[in-house]
């Protein structure tokens, strides 16, 4: 279970880091009035998959009793 806590804790770092930089293209991209494209909407995906791999890495480590904190 070591590793599957310091994946945990690398991605929680990991995803709010792509979420800063998927919300800087965003208001760039509003600024310059274009819309929402492919390209920005493949990148959300890629954000809700890495937030459902957290999940369920939270939730093995919940099940071997490990508590947040």
């Amino acid at each position: 279970m070591g590793i599957v806590r310091v994946i945990h804790a690398t991605l929680s770092n990991t995803i709010w880091l792509f979420f800063l930089a998927l919300g800087l293209w965003g208001l760039f991209n509003a600024f310059r009035k274009r819309g929402v494209d492919g390209s920005y909407l493949g990148a959300m995906v890629i954000g809700e998959v890495l937030y459902l791999v957290q999940g369920v890495l939270g939730v093995l480590l919940w099940a071997g009793g490990f508590l947040p904190g």
